[in-house]
């Protein structure tokens, strides 16, 4: 039985994009603005286990939501991670680099860690402003 989550139970606000294999949703945590995840449609947990032409799927529509959320908000590009250790579906996370900000690297692969240093502001102003732009929702 599938566990009900963000993911599989999304709210119509949060969708971005959606398609038979994969879903685009706002992160409803997310750690500053313009935070989204793709996700596969099944139910599994880890990369390895996502299907061939579901990963296919889910590749795709992640280039395709970058390439506008990136439009939209005028971002240098993305840094993308998969982390899975609270929701057991799998999903990449797009967090939006700008370019006033410091380069994340370092603090993901360092001590010093980076919460604190990104702006958490506008998250749900930049969330409408995504749904807006996406009209075929």
């Amino acid at each position: 039985m599938a566990e009900v989550s963000f993911i599989t139970n999304p709210q119509k606000e949060d969708i971005i994009m959606e398609n038979e294999k994969s879903i685009a949703l706002h992160f409803p945590k997310a750690v500053k603005a313009g935070h989204f995840i793709v996700a596969c449609k099944s139910q599994v947990r880890f990369i390895e286990d996502i299907p061939p032409d579901e990963m296919v799927a889910v590749s795709m529509m992640l280039q395709e939501v970058c390439k506008r959320v990136g439009k939209i908000l005028n971002c240098e590009r993305f840094y993308i991670a998969s982390v899975g250790d609270f929701d057991h579906h799998f999903h990449f996370h797009a967090i939006p680099k700008f370019q006033d900000e410091p380069n994340m690297g370092k603090f993901i692969f360092s001590n010093e860690g980076w919460v604190g240093l990104i702006d958490t502001s506008n998250i749900d102003e930049t969330k409408k402003l995504i749904n807006l732009k996406f009209d075929d929702k």
